[in-house]
């Protein structure tokens, strides 16, 4: 018999206490129910179970008196990853694991200039080095996930060129604030003045860059290398005289730095999608939201929440 304290043991089998599945709502009473199957599920149900069927019951007090060997005990819990994120919002003083770095969504028609879009959704970026989620370390092989090249301009020269920027949520960002925020993420210190949340949903948004590549902030990215860290996508830069210029934010991604290199006035930056789990995410079901929780789905960045 089993005694208070004792570890339960989960049998692993297909019918067993590990279930996974998907949550869905019934129309026609907003029921939500956790529907189990294989493809693509979403959640995981797990059923820890402490009864006389499987000989280990819960021992009683006082058993020889009452005549019973045991009682049974069983305990259900749910988790269910959601990717249905308008935004973030830093919670308990930690900060959103965001890289300030804005990347080229789409490029222009017959530009040579290499995009999100061209390298990471249709596959067509080099496929040049693998990170080991093990060792933490980076290599020079193939891993069959393809890569985007970032060319941000690490001199004062003409912005236009580069396919990735520096931003900042405020302007006049000193650099070593910058270098901070490159080193940690935004806090909410670091938000868009008036603002608790980095949204989407509420209007595509403009951020100022930053002109150069400050060498105190280029002397952190080497420890952000293997880091899966929030980036933002965009599809407009207007070019500044007196600024780096501005750039319109479409949506979230995410993924790692790999490699640095420093070459004809540009920080070459070697970048790789992943998938990143945060709990500053913003979920579509916790907030108002113009725009439907479906269009929201954010391939790579999860939010991991108990749904029972």
């Amino acid at each position: 018999m089993s005694g208070l304290g004792q570890p339960v043991v989960l049998d692993g089998s297909p019918e067993g206490d590990v279930r996974f599945g998907r949550l869905l709502k019934r129309q026609r009473t907003g029921e939500v129910i956790f529907v189990e199957t294989s493809r693509d599920p979403t959640s995981v149900v797990v059923r820890a179970q402490h009864t006389r069927s499987r000989g280990n019951p819960i021992v009683t007090f006082f058993n020889g008196l009452t005549g019973t060997d045991g009682a049974d005990v069983v305990a259900q819990a749910e988790a269910t990853l959601d990717n249905r994120i308008p935004g973030f919002e830093p919670l308990g003083g930690a900060p959103i694991p965001i890289l300030p770095i804005a990347i080229l969504r789409t490029a222009p028609e017959d530009s040579p200039m290499e995009s999100w879009q061209t390298c990471i959704d249709q596959r067509a970026g080099r496929d040049e080095f693998a990170y080991n989620e093990t060792t933490g370390k980076v290599s020079q092989k193939a891993d069959g996930i393809p890569e985007i090249t970032l060319r941000l301009i690490k001199q004062r020269g003409e912005s236009v060129a580069a396919n990735a920027h520096l931003i900042v949520p405020q302007p006049q960002t000193t650099f070593v604030k910058l270098a901070r925020q490159v080193a940690v993420g935004w806090n909410q210190d670091d938000l868009p003045k008036g603002r608790t949340q980095l949204r989407i949903d509420t209007g595509r948004r403009k951020f100022q860059t930053v002109k150069g590549m400050p060498g105190i902030v280029s002397d952190e990215l080497p420890n952000l290398i293997g880091q899966c860290r929030i980036v933002v996508l965009y599809d407009e830069f207007t070019s500044s005289a007196h600024s780096g210029g501005t750039i319109r934010c479409t949506q979230f991604a995410a993924g790692r730095i790999l490699s640095i290199t420093y070459r004809n006035g540009t920080c070459e930056i070697v970048f790789q999608p992943g998938v990143l789990t945060t709990r500053s995410a913003i979920l579509a079901d916790e907030t108002k939201t113009r725009i439907a929780p479906e269009k929201l789905a954010n391939r790579y960045v999860y939010k991991l929440r108990l749904t029972q």
